[in-house]
């Protein structure tokens, strides 16, 4: 799960790793949210196994070109597009949450939601991670 903004362009991997403090087995839910507001959880898998990696294409995750000039190449004017808009489109681009929850065989249940979110911007964001998806446009042409 994110800790942080991420970057989502299609498949995501959400690793989970759940434990009970008696040693029971325990059984994860997994959903995800497009909002902060309690109950708008869309389940994604039940019954899953206490660790593990779920595979899950993000909703809207497209490939998001560094080319924010759109001249044809990764170059100097999409480093100062990106610097012009530093940190200032964060919020505009949906993000997903993800939740998990867990159960023992006693009833007992706990959940976590993951601190970042992963973004399906139009564009590149303005923040390190978009900084250094440029950088590896410029190295790789």
């Amino acid at each position: 799960m994110p800790t942080a903004p991420a970057l989502a362009e299609g498949e995501v991997q959400i690793v989970r790793k759940a434990e009970d403090a008696d040693g029971d087995a325990v059984k994860v839910d997994l959903y995800y949210d497009a909002d902060e507001r309690p109950g708008g959880e869309v389940l994604l898998a039940e019954g899953l196994p206490a660790e593990g990696r779920l595979p899950w294409t993000v909703p809207g995750a497209k490939p998001v070109p560094a080319d924010l000039s759109s001249n044809g190449t990764v170059d100097a004017p999409d480093l100062l597009q990106l610097a012009l808009h530093w940190e200032a489109n964060t919020q505009a681009a949906p993000g997903y949450r993800i939740m998990a929850r867990a159960f023992n065989a006693k009833g007992a249940m706990d959940q976590a939601r993951s601190p970042g979110a992963w973004l399906t911007p139009d564009t590149l964001p303005a923040t390190r991670e978009g900084l250094l998806r440029l950088m590896e446009g410029w190295k790789s042409r």
